[in-house]
């Protein structure tokens, strides 16, 4: 066993689902808080520019910068959560990463599960599914790095 408990990578620690879940939360929120500053922001930039609101709404869900500019936001915000995870555990740093992105897939399965078809593109909404848990992941990593 290493001397540092933060860099314990033995199976036998349990994971501290308090750790996971907060990560998660942090994740989650920093998306939802965040994610929607933002795009409120971008759509009144783009209205003052002249277009209608509903335009501005339509041209954020078909422009593949705003599409990108979200989705390098999103891994940013799920490597937050996973750092966070593994700050609180103390152990197991890359498992509680990858727990906590599983908490930020399970709310891309939430946002994309209702009954109104989605404006994205296919490759989109493929990142949301793909992303969460290697960017957890990494944030775990650069807190094992730094402990």
């Amino acid at each position: 066993m290493p001397a540092d408990p933060h860099l314990d990578v033995s199976a036998t620690s349990p994971l501290s689902w308090r750790a996971v879940t907060l990560g998660a939360a942090v994740a989650i929120a920093l998306t939802a808080i965040v994610g929607t500053a933002v795009s409120v922001l971008i759509q009144w930039a783009l209205v003052l520019r002249g277009l209608s609101p509903q335009a501005a709404y339509g041209s954020m869900f078909s422009s593949p910068s705003f599409i990108i500019l979200g989705h390098i936001l999103g891994a940013i915000y799920n490597g937050v959560g996973g750092y966070t995870a593994s700050s609180l555990a103390g152990s197991r740093p890359i498992a509680h990463g990858a727990a906590t992105g599983v908490g930020g897939l399970l709310f891309a399965v939430v946002v994309f599960a209702g009954p109104i078809s989605n404006p994205l593109p296919f490759w989109s909404v493929a990142l949301w599914f793909l992303v969460p848990i290697p960017a957890a992941i990494v944030g775990a990593h650069l807190y094992a790095r730094q402990a």
